[in-house]
């Protein structure tokens, strides 16, 4: 006898994920994750409103990342015919949104749904009970809330541990601390700027003025992308090829790799250690005689230039409480 089952969707924002009459905060933390569950192989996007019918159930390790959500069955018999992918768009396309459903009876049942209505992917999974599944969607919409932040990945855990650092309890920052914060990730903020940015990006205070950890990427992610698109325009290729050819008087196109050490760290204006330097000069473009191609390496060393100058090694040492 077949049992129908229906799904409804989980929601979320800044305050947290709304699911069953409930609103628990996001987890929020890492790039990926993993583990087993059970799992439908299901392709229609009416199950959601129809149920499951009777379905058979695969123990599946699935895998989640920025780019997807992989599901693999456990069971070496099957390995080669149940293998499913569904791609997380970073950030989320309008024609193309996921969202999480959870079943209204069984609440050990929830879906990933990806995709167009017409089109969409479905990976309908179960975990043990209603605490793993709850485990599982709110691991999964703090997924999604990051890819929707567009965050730079690679800085992630230190804007993280920041927050941790600088929160009370862990839990909450107060504007203060958010404009050390900020400061410590050369995004640096007065008072009056940063209510306007808090403003502008329509953030609520809690009764104490204070943000959780969700609000305080949303401001990052703005001041990451503000500070990206000021690089592209104000570091113009021409201008730092102009100061290699400082180095370079007879015009040849070549720089001696000493020579340039030695000018970054007695001239720069921000003296680096010769270490340092050698870090970000790939051998491939020094040749035998120790020169430096230099305009290739422009072309190859600009897309990096905003890591470089906001290196997040720093943080610890630009925290001042």
């Amino acid at each position: 006898m077949s049992s129908y089952l229906k799904f409804e969707r989980v929601t979320w924002d800044d305050s947290g994920m709304h699911m069953w009459g409930q609103t628990t905060p996001l987890v929020i933390g890492e790039h990926q994750f993993h583990g087993k569950l059970r799992q439908v192989p299901l392709k229609r996007l009416d199950v959601l409103e129809l149920g499951l019918g009777q379905s058979t159930w695969r123990l599946c390790d699935i895998s989640v990342s920025r780019n997807g959500i992989s599901s693999r069955a456990s069971s070496r018999s099957q390995k080669r015919h149940h293998k499913k992918f569904i791609e997380l768009h970073s950030p989320p396309v309008p024609d193309a949104p996921t969202s999480i459903w959870v079943h209204r009876s069984s609440r050990c049942i929830f879906a990933l749904c990806a995709g167009p209505v017409d089109t969409a992917d479905v990976l309908v999974m179960k975990a043990d009970d209603e605490e793993g599944a709850k485990a599982w969607i709110m691991a999964l919409a703090g997924r999604l809330q990051l890819n929707y932040l567009n965050l730079d990945e690679d800085l992630l855990p230190e804007y993280l541990y920041l927050f941790e650092r600088l929160a009370e309890d862990g839990l909450r920052m107060a504007l203060p601390a958010l404009q050390v914060g900020l400061e410590a990730c050369s995004y640096a903020r007065s008072e009056e700027e940063l209510v306007t940015l808090i403003t502008k990006l329509g953030v609520q205070l809690d009764s104490t003025g204070s943000i959780n950890v969700c609000q305080y990427l949303r401001i990052i992610a703005h001041c990451e992308a503000s500070l990206a698109a000021e690089d592209s325009t104000s570091v113009p290729r021409e201008l730092i090829l102009g100061a290699f050819r400082q180095l370079d008087p007879d015009g040849l196109g070549f720089v001696s790799a000493n020579a340039l050490v030695y000018h970054l760290q007695q001239r720069g204006q921000s003296p680096m250690a010769e270490k340092e330097i050698r870090s970000f000069l790939p051998k491939r473009f020094i040749d035998v005689d120790g020169r430096i191609n230099y305009t290739p390496f422009v072309d190859s060393w600009l897309p990096q230039l905003p890591r470089v100058r906001d290196a997040p090694s720093h943080f610890d040492d630009r925290l001042r409480i």
